[in-house]
C-alpha cells in the first residue's frame, strides 16, 4: 500500500510523530515500529514512514543552496510542521508583516534553513560534535538565515542557543535586539535570554545553570555573547557548573557570526592557539551534545584552517553556500568579474555606479603614511560631489515616499584622529551647504541639477525598474534633508555610535574598523572609500555598500580609487569561483574531508592574515590527479542516449585503429596507446550532461591540449568496465567485436526525476588501476589517492578513459530482504553508456595558483558505493 492511498492528514500525523521520536534520539525505523505497535495499522505506519524518509531526503537533496557535506550525516529532518511547531511559524509572521518580506524571499529562506538544519545531528543522540560553515554574502541576510535555523532547531528540540556575535558591542546589541524581537518575544513563555541589549553574559550575575538547562523545564535559552576572553571564560565556567546529567540532556547549537574574525587560530606557534580560538574550542568540548555553525561572507581563513586537528574549527561536516537573492547588490553586480575557464563569453560587466577618486585627491582626505600630527583634511572635489549626490539621493527617496533612514559612509582611514578631523570638516561643509541654499539658491540649484542629471543619465531609473525622479520632483525635499542630516563618528574612541533608533533621517557616518564587520548601515546610498587594505577578507568586509536596495536600486554610488576598483573586480571573481567549487563537488558527492575548496591567489593582495594561512598549501587549477565522472544522464531521452552509444562505438573503432590490440584484465576490456586526437574527437561527439560541471567539453579539451603541447597526455588507455559474465546474461555490443555484460547502476531516489537520473559514483576505486600491473588484493588495500600516485609513477603522462555500459533496467541492490531506500530503478528507455576520466598528476601545472587546506593528514573514510557488486545485484534482479 502506498502513501497516496492514505489522506494527507493521516500521513502528516505519522510523519510528525516519527519526527518527535527522532528528535529524542530514536531512529526513524524504531520510531515507526513503536508507532505500529501503538496503533496497530501496519500499512498506514509504513506509508507514513516512507513519506517521512521522502521528505527528509528531499530537503537534504535540494539543489539550492549548494552544499559540500559528509554523506554519513543522518537524514532525519523532514521539514517544519506548521500544526505542531511554534517558533518558525512565529518568525515567518514577523518577517511577512513587520519586515515586509516578499513571499519568494521567505520561501528561499525556508528552504536554505531547512537544508542547514538537516545537516545537524538529531538532538536526541547521546553525543555529537558537529562542525559546519555557512557562506553568506556581505550584508545579504546571514542573520535572517541563522534566526530561521535557531527557530527550527528550537522546534526540533535543541534547547541552548549560543550566538557568538563578533568582536564589537554594537554588533552584539544589534544581534541581541533582532533575535529577541523576532524569536524570543514571539513566544515569551518558551524563551529565556540570559543576555540583553544592555548586558553581555556575566558569570557573576548569571543564575544557576542547572535550573535553565534541566530537561524538566520546557523552555529554550538564548545567549548572545561577544568573542571576548572574559565573556567566554565566564560562559564556559557557567556551563561546567551544571550537573553532568543535566548538561548531557541539553542539545546545544552554537552560531559563530563573523566566524573568520578571532575564531580562527592565528598563533604563530605551530603547537599554540590564539586565546579566542582556544576558548571557543574549550566551549565546544564542554557539552556532550553540541553543533557548531560558523557564518561568514568572507570564508578565506575558515577554509584554510588546520584540517588535521579534529578539535579545530575546520568545517569537516558540511559547507553550505547560501543562494544570492535576486535583489542583492554584491561584488559581482557592482564591480563585474572575469568569466571562469568553464564559462563562455567575455568579462561580466558591473553596474555604472563606481566613481573614480583621482590619485591626486587621495592625499586631501587621507594622511600620507603615519604622519598625521600636522595633517588636516581638505574637502576634495570628489568628496564634495559625493556629498552633493547624497543630499540629492536622500531627497529623491523622500520624493518616492520612502521615509526610512538614508546613510552615507566615509571610510578613509583606520585612525581615530583622522576620523575626528574629518567629522569637523564635514560639519563645516554642512553649514556652508545650508548657507549656500539659503543665500545663493540659484548657484546651488545649478550645481545640484547638473550632478543629478549626470548621475540619472548614467544609471536611468527605468533600467533598474524604479520610478524616475527628476530634479524638480526632489528639490522641495532638499531643505528637509539638510535640516535633519546627522553627522556621526563611529570608532573605538567615539562617544556617539551609529544607532538607528528614533525617527528616520539622513546620516553621514565616518569611521573605521567598527563599521567593517556585520553592522548594517540602513539605507546606504553613498560610500566614499579610500582606505587601503592588503587582504581579501578585509576589503570585502569593508564593503558596506553591498546588500539590498529595494525601491532605490538605481541610487547607490561608490567613490573609490582605480586600484581599489580593480581589486574588488578581482575579488568578485575569487568569490564566485569558491562558490562554483562547492556546487561542483556537491555534484561529485565529495566531502569537506576529501576536498578542500580552492582560493585563487592575487599578485597584490594576500588571501587573509599570514598567521591564519600557516596550515594552507599551494595548489593549482587543473585536472592533475583528478578522476571526474559523469553521474547525471537523460535516461528518458532515446536520441541522447543513442548519440552517446554512437560516440562510444566510434571511439572504440578509432582506438583499435590506433592501437590494434585488445587486452582483458579481469572482467574489463582494455585498449592501450590510443592517440590524443581520438580522445579529443570523442569529447566533441559525446553529449556530456550539462549538470556535470567538471566535464564540460571546453574544459577537457583545453586541459588536454595544453598538456599535450608539453608532452603529456599524448597517449591514452581506453577501458570498458565489465563484470563476470554468466549464462543468459544480456550483452551490449559497445564497439566492433566488443560485447560486454551490462552493469547494474540504479538511480539515486532523491536526485532523479522524469528528465535526469543521477547514478551517483559509477566508478569504483579498483577501476583506477584497470591498466596497472597491480594484484587485485593489493588494489583493495590502497586508497584512491594512493592509486592515482601509483599510476602517475607507473604510467606517467598517460590518461585513462573509462566506459561503463549500464543496463537500462538497473535496480537497487538489496541488503538482506530489503533495499536501502536510497536508490530506485533506473527505468531508462535505452541502455546507458557512462564515462569517466582518470588524469595522472601533471609535472607541468597551470599558471593560476590557488591555496587550500591541507587534507593530507586529515582523518577521513574511503566511502564505497551503497550498492552490492554487479553480480549480486543481477542475482537479486532475477532473469531477464
Amino acid at each position: 500500500m502506498t502513501a497516496g492511498q492514505f489522506s494527507p492528514t493521516d500521513l502528516d500525523l505519522i510523519v510528525e510523530n516519527i519526527r518527535r521520536q527522532v528528535c529524542l534520539g530514536i531512529t526513524p525505523t524504531d520510531a515507526a515500529r513503536h508507532l505500529e505497535e501503538l496503533i496497530g495499522d501496519r500499512a498506514k505506519v509504513r506509508a507514513g514512514h516512507t513519506e517521512y524518509l521522502r521528505r527528509a531526503g528531499e530537503i537534504r537533496s535540494l539543489r539550492e543552496p549548494a552544499t559540500l557535506d559528509e554523506p554519513g550525516l543522518p537524514t532525519w529532518y523532514p521539514g517544519p510542521c506548521e500544526s505542531d511547531d511554534c517558533n518558525w511559524p512565529a518568525l515567518k509572521r514577523v518577517l511577512l508583516i513587520q519586515e515586509r518580506w516578499e513571499a519568494e524571499d521567505l520561501v528561499s529562506l525556508g528552504q536554505a534553513s531547512d537544508k542547514i538544519l538537516s545537516r545537524l545531528p538529531p538532538p536526541g543522540l547521546t553525543e555529537f560534535h558537529t562542525r559546519g560553515l555557512v557562506l553568506g554574502h556581505v550584508q545579504s541576510g546571514k542573520t535572517a538565515n541563522y534566526s530561521a535555523v535557531i527557530a527550527k532547531a528550537a522546534d526540533a528540540n535543541y534547547r541552548l542557543f549560543i550566538v557568538l556575535s563578533g568582536m564589537h558591542e554594537g554588533l552584539r546589541r544589534q544581534t541581541q535586539n533582532r533575535l529577541e524581537d523576532q524569536i524570543c518575544r514571539q513566544r515569551s513563555e518558551d524563551w529565556v535570554s540570559l543576555t540583553s541589549t544592555t548586558h553581555d553574559f556575566a558569570r557573576k550575575t548569571a543564575p544557576k545553570a542547572d535550573f535553565f538547562l534541566t530537561d524538566h523545564h520546557d523552555h529554550r535559552v538564548l545567549l548572545v555573547v561577544k568573542k571576548n576572553q572574559a565573556r567566554l571564560r565566564g560562559l564556559i565556567a557557567w556551563l561546567r557548573s551544571a550537573h553532568p546529567r543535566v548538561l548531557a540532556a541539553c542539545p546545544v547549537l552554537v552560531i559563530d557570526d563573523e566566524a573568520d574574525q578571532a575564531s580562527v587560530n592565528a598563533s604563530t606557534d605551530p603547537e599554540g592557539r590564539t586565546r579566542i580560538n582556544n576558548l571557543i574550542i574549550e566551549l565546544l568540548q564542554t557539552p556532550p551534545k553540541v553543533a557548531y555553525i560558523g557564518y561568514t561572507a568572507t570564508p578565506f581563513a575558515n577554509l584554510l584552517t588546520d584540517a588535521s586537528n579534529p578539535e579545530d574549527l575546520y568545517p569537516r561536516d558540511f559547507i553550505v553556500d547560501l543562494p544570492r537573492p535576486a535583489a542583492y547588490f554584491g561584488p559581482e553586480r557592482v564591480f563585474g568579474r572575469e568569466r571562469l575557464t568553464q564559462e563562455d563569453g567575455e568579462t561580466i560587466d558591473g553596474l555604472d555606479m563606481i566613481r573614480r577618486i583621482p590619485a591626486e585627491e587621495v592625499a586631501l582626505v587621507k594622511p600620507p603614511g603615519r604622519g598625521r600630527d600636522d595633517w588636516t583634511p581638505v574637502l576634495a572635489p570628489s568628496l564634495a560631489t559625493a556629498l552633493d549626490y547624497f543630499v540629492l539621493a536622500s531627497a529623491a527617496r523622500l520624493a518616492r515616499g520612502q521615509t526610512d533612514f538614508s546613510s552615507m559612509l566615509v571610510h578613509t582611514s583606520m585612525y581615530t584622529d583622522v576620523h575626528r578631523s574629518t567629522i569637523e570638516m564635514l560639519g563645516t561643509w554642512r553649514r556652508d551647504f545650508a548657507n549656500e541654499v539659503a543665500q545663493h539658491p540659484h548657484v546651488a540649484e545649478a550645481r545640484l541639477r547638473r550632478v543629478w542629471e549626470e548621475e540619472t543619465g548614467r544609471v536611468p531609473a527605468v533600467d533598474a525598474a524604479e520610478t524616475p525622479t527628476s530634479y524638480d520632483d526632489l528639490a522641495c525635499h532638499i531643505p528637509t534633508v539638510l535640516a535633519t542630516l546627522e553627522l556621526i563618528r563611529d570608532d573605538y574612541d567615539s562617544q556617539d555610535r551609529l544607532d538607528y533608533d528614533g525617527d528616520p533621517h539622513p546620516i553621514v557616518v565616518v569611521g573605521g574598523n567598527t563599521l567593517s564587520r556585520g553592522l548594517t548601515l540602513r539605507g546606504l546610498i553613498v560610500s566614499y572609500f579610500v582606505r587601503t587594505a592588503s587582504a581579501y577578507d578585509t576589503l570585502l568586509q569593508m564593503g558596506r555598500w553591498f546588500g539590498y536596495r529595494r525601491g532605490y536600486t538605481d541610487l547607490p554610488r561608490v567613490w573609490m580609487t582605480a586600484e581599489l576598483e580593480d581589486y574588488f573586480h578581482d575579488l568578485a571573481t575569487v568569490e564566485h569561483e569558491i562558490r562554483e567549487d562547492i556546487k561542483l563537488y556537491e555534484i561529485e558527492r565529495t566531502t569537506p574531508r576529501e576536498f578542500a575548496v580552492r582560493i585563487r591567489t592575487h599578485p597584490a593582495l594576500s588571501i587573509t592574515a599570514r598567521s591564519k594561512m600557516q596550515h594552507a598549501i599551494e595548489c593549482y587549477a587543473s585536472y592533475s590527479g583528478r578522476r571526474p565522472q559523469m553521474t547525471f544522464y537523460r535516461h528518458r531521452d532515446a536520441a541522447w542516449l543513442g548519440a552517446n552509444r554512437s560516440a562510444v562505438w566510434e571511439l572504440l573503432e578509432r582506438s583499435l585503429s590506433d592501437a590494434g590490440a585488445l587486452e582483458t584484465p579481469g572482467s574489463a576490456v582494455l585498449i592501450r596507446g590510443v592517440g590524443v586526437e581520438t580522445v579529443q574527437t570523442f569529447i566533441d561527439k559525446y553529449r556530456f550532461h550539462e549538470r556535470s560541471e567538471e566535464l564540460r567539453p571546453a574544459l577537457l579539451r583545453g586541459y588536454i591540449h595544453d598538456q599535450s603541447v608539453l608532452g603529456s597526455l599524448t597517449r591514452w588507455n581506453v577501458a570498458i568496465v565489465g563484470r563476470t559474465a554468466r549464462q543468459g546474461d544480456r550483452l551490449l555490443e559497445v564497439g566492433p567485436g566488443i560485447s560486454m555484460p551490462l552493469l547494474n547502476r540504479a538511480a539515486l531516489r532523491d536526485r532523479t526525476d522524469e528528465v535526469d537520473a543521477d547514478l551517483g559514483a559509477i566508478m569504483s576505486r579498483a577501476d583506477i588501476a584497470v591498466d596497472l600491473d597491480v594484484p587485485a588484493g593489493e588494489v583493495a588495500g590502497l586508497s584512491a589517492a594512493a592509486l592515482i600516485a601509483r599510476r602517475s609513477n607507473d604510467l606517467p603522462n598517460v590518461g585513462l578513459l573509462l566506459i561503463y555500459p549500464i543496463a537500462r533496467d538497473s535496480v537497487p541492490a538489496r541488503q538482506g530482504n530489503t533495499s536501502s531506500g536510497v536508490r530506485v530503478p533506473l527505468n531508462a528507455v535505452d541502455d546507458v553508456v557512462g564515462v569517466a576520466f582518470v588524469f595522472p598528476r601533471a609535472s607541468n601545472l597551470t599558471p593560476q595558483r590557488y591555496m587550500s587546506a591541507n587534507l593530507a593528514t586529515a582523518e577521513r573514510e574511503e566511502l564505497e558505493l551503497p550498492e552490492l557488486d554487479d553480480n549480486e545485484a543481477d542475482q537479486e534482479a532475477g532473469p531477464e
